[in-house]
């Protein structure tokens, strides 16, 4: 996950899809994971791809606040 953040603050934005699909292969319900991976898909322009992945995240709970 560090590694997938490193390369989204990079501008590795396919990159950093690609480290987090392979750490929600290990955590699939992980939501810190979902919620990053649906803001990598905004940034890629994906919007409704993005958005079903938030809606799923913050369907099952809060979802980060400012701070986060």
């Amino acid at each position: 996950f560090e590694q997938a953040r490193n390369a989204f603050y990079g501008g590795e934005y396919v990159e950093a899809l690609q480290l987090t699909d392979q750490a929600l292969a290990q955590a699939p319900n992980d939501a810190a994971l979902n919620e990053f991976r649906s803001l990598v898909l905004f940034s890629l322009g994906h919007y409704r791809e993005s958005a079903a992945a938030i809606h799923a995240v913050l369907a099952a709970g809060p979802g980060w606040d400012w701070t986060t």
